[in-house]
C-alpha cells in the first residue's frame, strides 16, 4: 500500500512522466485504500 508520502510520488513522479508521454491525460488519481489492513504504510527506519 506504499509509505507515507506515497502521493507525492505519485504527482511528481509518475503522473509527470505520464503526462510528458501522454499529453492527453489530465489527472492521476490513487483509488488505493491506504487505511486498509493492519500496516498500510512502512514505519521509518529507526536510526
Amino acid at each position: 500500500q506504499g509509505c507515507a508520502v506515497s502521493s507525492i510520488t505519485l504527482r511528481t513522479g509518475i503522473e509527470r512522466t505520464l503526462k510528458d508521454q501522454i499529453p492527453e491525460i489530465e489527472e492521476v488519481v490513487d483509488v488505493t485504500d491506504h487505511a486498509a489492513g493492519t500496516n498500510p504504510y512502512y514505519e521509518p527506519s529507526k536510526k
